[in-house]
């Protein structure tokens, strides 16, 4: 009797996993729909919008106590190390595409 209670187990934890896999499977055929891909999407460059200006307050933010900190305890060289790494994170933050130039820039270099 104990066997046949394994046996039963046993079926159904692999037919939860197939079930899974056959939802999985619809799933991804849904979103393979041509249309969807054609679509007109302002909602994610909206959220993209949305999203990069809070990195952008995050980072200005960040640097601002960063060099503060170092300007209150007069480590004044650490102040200006973090200056110039600040500076480069927010020319990049502040103007994404720098950071597609510099790989196309490396890329080149690299693959020649």
């Amino acid at each position: 009797m104990s066997k046949l209670k394994t046996i039963v187990s046993n079926v159904k934890k692999k037919s939860k996993y197939l079930y899974l896999t056959a939802v999985a499977a619809g799933m991804a055929a849904i979103t393979n729909i041509s249309f969807v891909y054609a679509a007109d999407n302002k909602y994610a460059t909206n959220a993209s919008n949305w999203a990069m200006s809070g990195v952008q307050s995050l980072v200005t933010v960040g640097a601002v106590i960063i060099v503060g900190k170092s300007l209150i305890s007069r480590k004044f060289v650490q102040m200006l190390v973090s200056i110039l790494i600040a500076a480069i994170v927010l020319a990049i933050v502040y103007n994404p595409s720098l950071m597609r130039g510099i790989g196309e820039y490396l890329t080149n270099i690299v693959i020649g």
